[in-house]
């Protein structure tokens, strides 16, 4: 079998059969084999496991490659490499499930922060008995009212932080 490399340099050509080779890929060699080396006049690399015809010792280079894993040693590897898929899927499906936690803690806080920001709307609307009448004739909120008010603001100011805490954004 030949396999032609673009000229890049030795060590580059050497990189990708060493790399090849290391990897098990389509290189129908045993162990011990020798694959040579060969430079044209045209300065082509190619790779083959028969010596070319023809061509001067001093041009053809020899090279052992290492033996390639066992059969037990690619399914130890296939192994590994489901456990690890199976690892990422279990890790995927955690996120989504805390991202659709995360956001179902966000839109029930938003929720609450709407309800509080309706009730604080409904205790600033002032009736006839949250004002106070004062000895000079003058009026002032009631201290009901405030104090109704005052609740509905802390509700408020409480429900935007939960919003917060949970992730999300006042707005």
């Amino acid at each position: 079998m030949r396999i032609p490399i673009p000229s890049a340099g030795g060590a580059l050509a050497f990189g990708v059969i060493a790399l090849t080779a290391s990897l098990n890929l389509s290189l129908p060699v045993n162990a011990g084999e020798r694959i040579y080396r060969v430079i044209d006049a045209a300065g082509n690399v190619t790779f083959t496991d028969v010596p070319p015809p023809g061509v001067a010792a001093t041009d053809v280079t020899p090279i052992t490659l290492p033996a390639g894993p066992t059969p037990a040693q690619q399914r130890a590897a296939e192994e590994r490499i489901e456990a690890i898929r199976r690892e990422a899927e279990s890790l995927a499906a955690e996120r989504a499930r805390a991202s659709a936690e995360r956001h179902q803690e966000v839109s029930a806080a938003e929720q609450e922060l709407a309800a509080a920001r309706a009730a604080l709307a409904e205790a600033e609307v002032q009736g006839s008995g949250d004002w106070q009448t004062l000895v000079t004739g003058g009026r002032v909120p009631s201290a009901a009212y405030r104090q109704r008010v005052e609740a509905a603001r802390a509700r408020v100011a409480e429900a935007e932080r939960a919003v917060r805490s949970a992730g999300g954004q006042v707005r």
